[in-house]
């Protein structure tokens, strides 16, 4: 547990949008479609994936971004009128969660979904990760998680530029200050927007160690060296199909 003095002064020093992968430590695993983080005293030269900071690339992204999010919005706000619904009937409890997460350049912002657990589920334990069949979670939450209706609130957070549609998933910063200092280059993937979906969740577990979390970094770091639209548009696609075709596969679910 960090103390809450250091939660409040935690300030991602170094992250800039054009930070350039090859002066930090990563190095590619062309096997797996990550890239292996490695001792930062090693600073091998890798693909720097400045494609995904041009002007025209961040102008784009947020374009698609835009309509993206207004259409979610429109044809995704019914069903959440209908799932407030059944979570107030569940328990009384509120109907939106809220939850500061880190987000471009180090920035706080608040990230919004669809409460899925108790809403005392960290009143004793403080801040934890999510675990598989976490016994925190209410059983209309284990339905939205599983079908990912509890993410649909989070395109507002991508209309005013939290987040966008796809990139590394929000952490939050009382585990960012833990990472940042065990895992070397662990800032880079706040160099972009954090995405409501990503190359992780297409291919990694949700985490629970920092071993977990190391992993998905590799993939984040894959993302960014390898960034294209078409690749934006391939991992909503794969995300579509989960959804649609393979809702039950946890391995899949956003963080």
């Amino acid at each position: 547990m960090l103390p809450g003095g250091s939660v409040l002064r935690y300030k991602a020093s170094g992250v800039a949008a054009g930070m350039d992968l090859g002066t930090d430590s990563a190095l590619f695993d062309s096997d797996a479609h990550h890239l292996a983080v490695m001792s930062a005293a090693t600073r091998p030269a890798v693909h720097s994936g400045r494609a995904i900071d041009s002007a025209g690339a961040q102008a784009l992204k947020r374009a698609v971004d835009l309509l993206a999010a207004v259409a979610l919005l429109i044809f995704g706000t019914p069903l959440c009128v209908l799932v407030g619904l059944a979570i107030r009937l569940e328990d009384g409890g509120p109907i939106l969660f809220r939850q500061t997460r880190v987000g471009r350049g180090g920035a706080l912002f608040t990230l919004y979904k669809l409460r899925s657990m108790r809403s005392d589920a960290e009143a004793d334990s403080g801040p934890q990760w999510a675990a598989p069949d976490d016994a925190r979670v209410t059983r209309i939450g284990r339905w939205i998680r599983a079908l990912r209706i509890d993410e649909i609130p989070q395109a507002w957070n991508v209309l005013v530029g939290d987040m966008s549609f796809v990139g590394p998933r929000p952490e939050r910063p009382e585990f960012v200050c833990l990472l940042r200092e065990a895992i070397p280059a662990y800032d880079h993937r706040h160099r972009v927007r954090p995405g409501m979906t990503g190359w992780v969740q297409l291919n990694q577990p949700s985490s629970h160690t920092i071993d977990d979390a190391r992993r998905k970094l590799e993939y984040d770091l894959h993302y960014l060296a390898s960034w294209s639209l078409l690749l934006d548009l391939y991992i909503l696609a794969r995300t579509a199909t989960i959804i649609l075709f393979d809702w039950g596969h946890r391995a899949s679910a956003p963080q």
